[in-house]
């Protein structure tokens, strides 16, 4: 019988919570120098803050690679409790300038 090490499970539980990262439908371009960037999370284990924070980051490196910078205009959160497809969801809306 092969023994199984601490780290194993601990790997396994890992890749398991990585399937609960937030997902990123991306950028869209509103016209206008405008854009919209939605983030929610997989599941809601995730707060609202770590969904805010990757979406920001994201957006101020969609600017970045313009060679601007990020200027935020509007945001619509979800509010919690977080359970029964209630997620933590951000939406910002951004120009890069």
């Amino acid at each position: 019988m092969k023994r199984v090490g601490f780290f194993t499970p601990l790997l396994a539980v890992l890749a398991i919570l990585q399937g609960c990262s937030p997902s990123n439908p991306g950028v869209a371009r509103l016209g206008n120098n405008q854009y919209i960037l939605t983030r929610q999370a997989a599941s809601g284990f995730h707060g609202l803050g770590a969904v805010k924070i990757d979406a920001l980051r994201e957006a101020e490196n969609h600017c970045m690679v313009l060679g601007q910078t990020l200027l935020v205009t509007d945001t619509l959160d979800s509010r919690p409790p977080y359970l029964l497809g209630n997620l933590p969801r951000t939406e910002i809306t951004f120009s890069c300038v």
